[in-house]
């Protein structure tokens, strides 16, 4: 914008007739050699203002780029229900497939495992050291577990960015532990590591006796002689021989209870958060999985063969070592533990993650149906930042306004100026000063390019509208006499006009060195 500006703004001083520029503001004047800032400072002390207007806003479009690169911005934003998310080779997330919903198989679904082909403990000791890994290594809950809820299994997509939802029934599994009204404990007097230690939980009494030469001793039982030895509450109880003689014991009741989740798969991690619904889903009636509870811990001995009985027997002990473990990580010498029945609520989490492990064989069965779900991820969007947009928005409108109203009053100026074809070019340079009194001040021989400057001063400079030449007049601040006389008037200046005339039409008619003559004697 300001390049044609400060070019033709010599030629826009030099058209003033009524009032002729000085040399400085005319032909010794040059904007272009100098930078835009510099530029702006010299065309306000010399009052060039459409020159310092179209340099002013040059500054204001190189001020606007960082706000252009600060334009937008990058942000993660949640996409839901849009399809299937992966990366390509070059680590690009994109869309691998579109639609507001998919579907796929369902494995699992809440029902009452009639075959009762879980009795070989396979999947019960399984579970019994994984919530005991899970104390000492804290290595977190599987897939479809989380809090306790046991979810139908369902295929996963083989994408590693996102979460899945879906609506699915599921097992909520709680064990509901409680400390003893009282607990007594009787010395034998013969044997001083024999111990008789009895519990009372409101009417009901547990009794165990201790004869060991162990430092602590731990182990379960069961109660409530009049229900299935299956479904029974267990106990969990403890005992310390050193610094002195002490006992625990928890009362553990296991609860499940089928409802309907929504369930959000992390794709990467698999790990499940559960959120219970309201509504039941159509792959299962989430409710039937009977009046009784498993407790996992003990089942009819006399069913089950020598290996069975074997695994059942190492989960009786694996589940309250898990407890005791968990206890001696929070208080080393478990002095605080006893006396404060600091067990009740450790066995609570244990047997709670036990309890939702085994539910998978236990209240889960096989299923066929498909059920529909969405993925959602993080996703790398564009947006514009506010305060650069509305700064932007300003800047720009303010450059319209005023780029307008610059090239209405440029053209304003430039439009009686006489400008030759070819502006710019030396033919047109020299055509602009051609058979003038200041072709002949500069032809002088004394008048060198380092007192060109020199030979200049002392005159005010225009340009004649009818000739399109550039004249000047004596400067009447400078005192300094001309060869030319103000007295002359126009017919002075256009003196060399007509001598040329004269000399092109004498051309005509003479041989080339007459010619020649002529054209110096013109000169």
């Amino acid at each position: 914008m300001a390049n044609p500006l400060l070019f033709c703004q010599p030629l826009l001083n030099l058209a003033h007739r009524e009032a002729p520029e000085v040399p400085e503001k005319t032909l010794l004047l040059s904007y272009e050699s100098t930078n835009v800032f510099v530029a702006f400072v010299r065309s306000l002390r010399r009052k060039d203002y459409l020159v310092a207007l179209g340099t002013f806003l040059s500054i204001l479009s190189l001020l606007l780029q960082p706000f252009a690169g600060a334009l937008f911005t990058v942000r993660d934003v949640w996409w839901l229900g849009h399809g299937a998310f992966t990366r390509n080779h070059f680590g690009v997330l994109y869309v691998k497939q579109y639609s507001s919903e998919f579907s796929v198989n369902g494995l699992s679904k809440v029902g009452v495992n009639r075959a009762a082909n879980f009795m070989d403990m396979t999947a019960f000791l399984a579970a019994s050291s994984f919530a005991s890994a899970d104390v000492i290594y804290h290595i977190g809950p599987p897939p479809f577990v989380s809090g306790g809820y046991t979810v139908g299994e369902f295929e996963i997509t083989d994408n590693d960015i996102g979460i899945l939802y879906a609506n699915r029934s599921a097992v909520l599994s709680q064990a509901v532990c409680s400390a003893p009204d009282s607990l007594a404990m009787v010395n034998e007097q013969n044997e001083r590591s024999v111990w008789h230690n009895t519990a009372l939980f409101g009417h009901c009494q547990y009794t165990w006796t201790v004869n060991s030469n162990a430092t602590y001793l731990f182990d379960c039982g069961q109660d409530y002689a009049s229900v299935p030895i299956q479904y029974r509450p267990v106990l969990f109880w403890f005992f310390m021989y050193s610094p002195e003689p002490t006992a625990s014991v928890v009362l553990c009741i296991p609860h499940a209870s089928g409802l309907t989740v929504s369930v959000a798969i992390n794709l990467a991690t698999k790990s499940t958060d559960v959120t219970p619904l309201q509504s039941s889903p159509d792959d299962a009636n989430s409710t039937d999985i009977g009046s009784f509870t498993y407790n996992g811990l003990f089942f009819d001995e006399a069913s089950m063969d020598e290996t069975s009985l074997a695994r059942l027997q190492s989960i009786q002990q694996q589940l309250p070592g898990a407890v005791f473990e968990a206890a001696k990580a929070n208080d080393t010498m478990l002095l605080s533990t006893f006396t404060s029945n600091g067990f009740t609520a450790l066995a609570q989490d244990v047997y709670t993650t036990y309890l939702s492990l085994v539910a998978k064989s236990l209240y889960l069965i096989e299923d066929h149906s498909t059920l529909s779900v969405r993925v959602g991820s993080n996703c790398k969007r564009i947006f514009l930042v506010p305060s650069a947009v509305v700064i932007l928005c300003i800047a720009m409108s303010a450059l319209v306004i005023l780029g307008s109203f610059l090239h209405m009053s440029h053209y304003h100026a430039r439009r009686g100026l006489p400008i030759p074809s070819g502006l710019g070019t030396l033919s047109a340079a020299i055509w602009l000063t051609a058979q003038t009194d200041l072709a002949l001040a500069l032809a002088d021989d004394e008048a060198t390019p380092d007192k060109i400057e020199e030979r200049l001063s002392g005159h005010r400079y225009f340009i004649h509208k009818q000739s399109g030449r550039i004249l000047r007049l004596p400067d009447p601040e400078s005192g300094r006499d001309t060869p030319l006389s103000a007295s002359k008037g126009l017919s002075a200046w256009l003196l060399p006009l007509r001598r040329k005339s004269a000399g092109l039409v004498s051309q005509k008619n003479s041989n080339s060195s007459a010619s020649d003559v002529e054209i110096a004697n013109a000169v």
